[in-house]
């Protein structure tokens, strides 16, 4: 924790502690206590998730927005899923009430 008293939004509080009022700076240190890497603590990553109705999500947004490192869901249309591996109509209404088929890129971020 470094010190600072005046205005930044990065700026934390933590009660209880010596220094109560700065910055919090994260470092990945050898063993002699050298530096590699510094990091300044500016509050939680803020990842976004969207999710389509079958009216806006398409195969290439979801690849674009993947692309991105943005999490997205969707619904599609039948006409629209031309390069994804899922099971055809026909065997779907075969299945139980109830029954999907889900298709994931395997990234997780």
């Amino acid at each position: 924790m470094v010190p600072y008293y005046g205005h930044h939004t990065c700026k934390m509080f933590i009660r209880g502690k010596p220094i109560r009022f700065g910055y919090k700076i994260w470092t990945m240190s050898s063993a002699n206590g050298y530096p590699y890497a510094l990091k300044i603590y500016a509050g939680r990553d803020e990842r976004k998730k969207l999710y389509f109705n079958n009216f806006f999500a398409s195969y290439d947004l979801l690849e674009k927005l993947s692309g991105k490192m943005i999490r997205a869901t969707g619904t599609m249309r039948n006409s629209r899923t031309r390069k994804i591996p899922i099971m055809p109509v026909d065997e779907v209404k075969k299945k139980y009430r109830g029954f999907f088929d889900h298709v994931c890129n395997g990234t997780v971020y």
